[in-house]
């Protein structure tokens, strides 16, 4: 997620690349006339810079409008940039902080999603221009993936509904029939004492075949 933040601002600087070569023509003109006025080559920008740094003509209108000397208008200047560059170090240092921070939470939530969809794999999402455009936009990870997966989401309830639907059905059907026989057809139903089969009832032979067709063993 850094590395595609930091791409995203190098593609960024790199769309102005054709007005930033007529800037870099423009600049080269000035560098030319300056080294000429300095005497010293252009190529060489240390030693330029260190001449147009030096020279008091420069910054002595300026600084008589500061009503200051040159020196001191130089020394001013110069803190102005050390505090500008300190400045935009510390702004970059906090947006670096700010980054790790929103990693890490990422990170967390990550771990309490895939609790929640053992299917969840964060390589895979972070390949997903919805997923990653999502998070940008400040949507909370969680919420991001369902909304990327909700299909996929809604058709997993539907089946494991189905399936817990079943198992229900299966052990209310194996409840049934471990049932105890009632109404005289255990084992110890006394209206079932009689040895000799011809002596039945036709009720009591058709409750010996109910106990005989649920799987019980009838001996006489």
């Amino acid at each position: 997620m850094y590395a595609a933040k930091i791409k995203e601002i190098i593609s960024k600087r790199l769309k102005g690349n054709e007005a930033l070569k007529g800037k870099l023509a423009k600049l080269e003109e000035i560098i030319e006339v300056l080294a000429d006025r300095y005497k010293v080559d252009k190529n060489d920008l240390e030693a330029l810079t260190k001449k147009v740094a030096d020279d008091d003509a420069l910054i002595s209108d300026n600084a008589k409008e500061k009503g200051m000397d040159v020196q001191n208008y130089r020394y001013i200047k110069n803190l102005e940039k050390e505090n500008q560059y300190y400045k935009a170090l510390e702004q970059e240092k906090a947006q670096q902080h700010k980054m790790q921070e929103q990693v890490k939470k990422w990170y967390d939530e990550s771990e309490e999603i895939a609790k929640a969809y053992p299917d969840f794999d964060i390589s895979a999402e972070i390949a997903n221009a919805k997923f990653i455009e999502l998070l940008r936009s400040g949507v909370d990870m969680k919420t991001a993936y369902e909304v990327v997966h909700h299909a996929d989401i809604i058709e997993a309830i539907k089946n494991k509904s189905a399936m817990e639907a079943e198992k229900q059905t299966t052990e209310r059907l194996l409840s049934v029939a471990g049932r105890p026989v009632e109404n005289g057809l255990s084992a110890q139903s006394p209206a079932l004492v009689k040895t000799d089969v011809s002596k039945l009832t036709p009720e009591q032979r058709a409750q010996i075949a109910k106990r005989a067709a649920m799987g019980e063993t009838i001996t006489f």
